[in-house]
């Protein structure tokens, strides 16, 4: 009855929501699903029901490479579902009687195709299926007469007037997929359930009977009073068509493991770990800018040929820098003409704190003014012939500044008062990264 025709939605859905995608990696002719979660309340909990045996459903279904989900009717064949028993009283003509109906089963039949979406990417999945569901029952009444009856034509809905139900991962109790075990749960509470018909056939005063055996498992019951939940595994896992794969160190950020059907547009990076993507490159590669020693969240945004993306994250500890005993950590001393040349053992591209440990001379490129005034700093960057800025950023502590350009001439504002570090990370086109910081008393 009303349980049962919950029930064989919940089948019916479970069966469809294998067949749903949108823009995936492996598209298939042979869809199929093996269902371990269906459960359904009525009328806001005056009736409700869940399965507890897992069951297959065969691969007839298809998916395309957009991820548009078709499972033919011939397909949605699924079994009764045993509900238990219904009874209580009625008062007739006759006078006061008791119904019972016992081994009761509901099957759902489905009244077209089942069509849906699914996106590996964002977990999103929906599924739409048009069904009703008969019922088969031994029912006794007994009281001021005995009757037995088994109607041939118990239903809920029909073919010409079926139940419509729209499921989704967002629905109440719904679950993203997920294309690392092809797992999801539909959920849905827009849909309404009509009152059975047919139930009371056969029997003397069926016709006041039926609508106490509606009562009692509180139909008919509107939308928005119902919920179906569906859960169960993709057979075989859709995979999403974009997939970002990130590979990190202090100094660099490598996506190049990244794959995409319809083929890779750009990446971009958060190069800094600051949560916004401050290079897109066709490039898989990056050189790291984080500003100094800590633990970092590095991100990369895979996007597709089609517009499609993927992001994917790793964490990065960029250790301390061995002792400077070259200089003092002060760098405010004028500075040299002539750049200081990189120690043997630093690889290219890569610097440290000071002007002993980059590639480049900090001071000899990063024209940094002795005193800072107004709360405002400006400085020159002069780099060697062939040399571009593809990048300069500048912190105090944690905290990325703002700054303005004109041509080769740097501004930051609203600079503390007094008593802080200005560190500055400069990356050329290359990839060469060159560092330093410098110590101001104070700004007023």
């Amino acid at each position: 009855m009303r349980r049962g025709v919950a029930a064989g939605v919940v089948l019916a859905v479970l069966a469809v929501s294998p067949a749903l995608a949108r823009k995936v990696a492996d598209p298939t002719n042979a869809l199929g699903a093996t269902l371990s979660t269906y459960s359904v309340s009525v009328a806001d909990g005056t009736y409700s029901w869940a399965g507890t045996t897992a069951f297959s459903f065969g691969h007839a279904g298809t998916v395309d490479g957009a991820g548009n989900v078709t499972i033919p009717q011939a397909a949605l064949t699924f079994p009764n579902v045993p509900v238990g028993d219904i009874e209580g009283d009625v008062s007739t003509p006759c006078g006061n009687e008791h119904y019972k109906l016992t081994n009761v089963s509901i099957s759902l039949l489905a009244d077209g195709p089942a069509t849906g979406t699914i996106d590996p990417l964002s977990g999103q999945a929906t599924l739409s299926l048009s069904a009703h569901a008969t019922a088969a029952f031994n029912g006794a009444v007994s009281g001021c007469y005995s009757q037995t009856w088994s109607p041939p034509n118990c239903r809920i809905g029909d073919a010409s007037s079926p139940v419509s139900i729209a499921l989704s991962t967002s629905g109440p109790g719904g679950h993203p997929y997920s294309d690392a075990d092809g797992s999801l749960t539909l959920a849905g509470d827009q849909f309404a359930l009509p009152a059975t018909q047919g139930c009371a056939d056969g029997l003397t005063f069926g016709s006041y009977v039926e609508p106490y055996i509606n009562s009692s498992i509180g139909l008919p019951s509107p939308a928005g009073h119902n919920v179906l939940v569906l859960g169960g595994v993709l057979d075989p896992v859709l995979h999403r068509a974009v997939r970002a794969q990130l590979a990190a160190s202090p100094t660099a950020l490598d996506a190049s493991a990244s794959t995409a059907v319809a083929g890779i547009a750009t990446y971009a990076f958060d190069t800094d770990g600051d949560g916004t993507f401050d290079t897109t490159t066709a490039s898989p590669t990056a050189a790291a800018a984080f500003p100094g020693p800590g633990t970092y969240t590095a991100r990369v945004r895979v996007t597709d040929t089609e517009g499609d993306s993927d992001i994917t994250s790793t964490v990065v500890t960029v250790p301390a820098p061995p002792p400077d005993t070259s200089s003092p950590s002060d760098t405010s001393a004028p500075a040299s003409s002539t750049p200081a040349p990189a120690p043997a053992s630093s690889p290219a591209g890569v610097s440290g704190s000071g002007d002993a440990t980059t590639l480049l001379g900090f001071s000899s490129v990063v024209g940094l003014p002795a005193h800072c005034a107004g709360r405002a700093l400006t400085w020159r960057v002069s780099l060697p012939a062939g040399q571009r800025i593809r990048s300069l950023r500048a912190f105090i502590g944690r905290r990325r500044l703002r700054i303005v350009r004109h041509g080769n001439r740097f501004t930051v504002r609203r600079l503390p008062r007094r008593g802080f570090r200005l560190r500055i990370v400069l990356v050329t086109r290359s990839g060469r990264v060159i560092s330093g910081t410098r110590r101001f008393a104070t700004c007023a």
